[in-house]
């Protein structure tokens, strides 16, 4: 009386094995992320060749991984988030007041393990000739990559996920720029502008277009420390392609590009010898980055600047532009490193125009 309860049950087992098999099997051969697979010394390696040839010296900023989601590590800096998505394999930079930008690293289907250390994030694959290290840096986040030997790409594409409205553009200097339309258009006309405001700044005004990143341009060393020629192309809109020249290049090779979220930490107002500043706090992005799209990095710092009586913050008065070319001076003097000391912008200075401010041989933007 059991014999066809027992056949009927062979069957459903059976039946079942048939079903469960593949996604069993799919499981086991899909490409699953090892997380801190990879032996120390080899990641070490990678990151010394980063630190020896590293012209920009940025301090990785501190990560935690996220408590509900094991494959998440975030980066909170001051009116910027940074988050990685490890598995997905790309990074998000979210400001508060400019949105959200999600960068992908390049050729990501080849890498399938990830380490942490010393609060970088570095990718690797046992059949990929480049190593990806990803981190955290002041003001935005970097992808250095890391290129083995000459059987290499001599290309990189980093997939941008642009929201409606974002454009991707190369600027003049070779750097590039994700802008968006401008929720608060301009109220002001062009005509009121100073004489002595440069054509740049002008047109970024009239685009009428904030900026929400700034990519720095691009550099790449070979393993003797030769700069190699690289430049950027955008490929169908949204895809950031760094060009390396690599004929000739002792290799592994190095090459960076830094996405650049906020230029201005923050702004105070302080007191120097009986003189009012409001005292500016660039990021290492901002000191690197801020005269790449000026007018952006001023309105950030403008915002942040408490209103006092000090000054009212009324646009298109000397007391304005006099602060602005303070401020212009500042960036163009930081270009390429970062200060050490903020950029004091003093309200009861008379207007000098931008290079009246540079020129000052006593002390530069006084």
């Amino acid at each position: 009386m059991f014999k066809p309860l027992l056949v009927s049950c062979s069957v459903l087992v059976l039946t079942l094995s048939i079903l469960v098999a593949p996604i069993s099997a799919n499981a086991q051969n899909s490409k699953d992320l090892k997380i801190n697979q990879k032996s120390q010394k080899d990641t070490s390696k990678i990151l010394d060749n980063l630190k020896q040839k590293d012209p920009q010296k940025f301090e990785s900023q501190k990560l935690e991984r996220n408590k509900n989601n094991q494959n998440e590590l975030n980066s909170d800096q001051k009116d910027l988030k940074v988050k990685f998505d490890l598995k997905n394999k790309k990074v998000k930079l979210s400001s508060t007041d400019k949105g959200e930008t999600s960068i992908n690293i390049p050729n990501k289907t080849e890498l399938d393990s990830v380490d942490i250390v010393d609060n970088k994030v570095v990718y690797s694959g046992k059949n990929s000739k480049i190593d990806v290290v990803v981190e955290s840096i002041d003001g935005g986040v970097r992808q250095v990559i890391n290129i083995k030997d000459s059987s290499a790409p001599n290309f990189y594409d980093f997939p941008i996920e642009l929201e409606k409205g974002d454009k991707l553009e190369i600027t003049e200097n070779g750097g590039a720029v994700i802008t968006s339309k401008n929720p608060k258009p301009n109220n002001f006309s062009i005509k009121d502008l100073p004489k002595d405001l440069d054509q740049k700044t002008i047109d970024q005004i009239k685009s009428n277009r904030i900026t929400k990143a700034t990519i720095g341009k691009p550099w790449a060393k070979d393993n003797n420390g030769k700069d190699l020629k690289t430049w950027y192309t955008i490929e169908k809109g949204n895809i950031l392609r760094q060009n390396i020249d690599l004929k000739g290049a002792a290799f592994p090779v190095v090459a960076d590009p830094i996405f650049c979220g906020n230029a201005i930490y923050d702004v105070r107002w302080i007191n120097r010898d009986g003189m009012w500043s409001a005292s500016v706090n660039p990021t290492w992005c901002g000191a690197w980055n801020s005269d790449q799209q000026l007018w952006d990095s001023w309105i950030e710092a403008y915002n942040k600047t408490p209103s006092s009586w000090m000054w009212n913050k009324q646009w298109n008065t000397n007391q304005y532009w006099s602060m602005y070319n303070q401020f212009a001076c500042h960036a163009y003097i930081a270009k390429g490193w970062k200060p050490s000391w903020n950029w004091n912008l003093e309200p009861s200075k008379p207007d000098k125009g931008f290079w009246g401010f540079v020129r000052n041989k006593l002390s530069p933007c006084n």
